[in-house]
């Protein structure tokens, strides 16, 4: 059984001093401090409860932090649980250059139940695209493609491990309509996973499509807000 886990995340760095007199000419031009010597906050303290098939969506305007938390957030996670299975859908392996019914990229299952499973849950369900390659699928299919391979690593992952699976700027490159049909998808899969989801985007127009568990809210004023239904 994986219990939930309760983390402390904050996040901040120590700017480097500069004595130049051009840095100091600057500072005083603009009205600027030119003293750097204090830390500045990347990401405002919060504690975030996770625990398995939880969706977490982390949202804000850019330069809020999401990515730094998403990292600070991996990072405590697998120091307390240290045998936890990331699977980061932004650093996934590449799929073979090679038809998708030649199977799913190694080390997974090659049979033919194990991959359309995948592609299934992913909502590539569409018997023709078995005899395509990744090159020859549209850019949204390419982004299911990588929850496909995704879900396929999470299934085969023993359920009493725990598992992580983040994605950064999650459907960035996509059309809003192709990018929240992926987030329903997201969810359906969410409601079936022993894995803990957490999404990050500066798109906040996913919510209703997520439907997450807990949405954490950064500001440009260095706050955080955390919701949980």
């Amino acid at each position: 059984m994986i219990n939930p886990v309760t983390l402390d995340l904050h996040a901040t760095v120590t700017p480097t001093t500069h004595d130049a007199p051009a840095v100091a000419h600057a500072a005083a031009l603009f009205g600027l401090d030119a003293d750097q010597s204090q830390p500045l906050t990347l990401v405002p303290p919060l504690q975030l409860t996770l625990r398995p098939a939880q969706l977490v969506f982390i949202t804000g305007p850019s330069g809020t932090g999401k990515s730094t938390l998403l990292r600070e957030l991996t990072t405590q996670l697998k120091h307390h649980d240290p045998d936890t299975r990331h699977i980061d859908l932004d650093h996934l392996p590449p799929w073979p250059d090679r038809p998708l019914a030649e199977g799913l990229p190694q080390p997974l299952p090659d049979d033919l139940n194990t991959l359309t499973h995948a592609l299934s849950r992913a909502g590539l369900a569409e018997a023709a695209l078995l005899l395509r390659t990744p090159a020859q699928l549209s850019v949204g299919q390419r982004f299911r493609l990588r929850l496909a391979h995704a879900i396929a690593l999470s299934q085969h992952t023993p359920p009493d491990t725990r598992t992580l699976l983040t994605a950064d700027e999650f459907a960035a490159p996509l059309d809003r309509t192709t990018a929240a049909n992926l987030a329903k998808t997201l969810h359906r899969w969410s409601r079936t996973t022993h894995a803990t989801l957490v999404i990050a985007t500066a798109h906040d127009d996913l919510l209703e499509p997520l439907q997450p568990d807990t949405l954490v809210h950064l500001t440009p004023h260095h706050q955080a807000e955390v919701l949980t239904r």
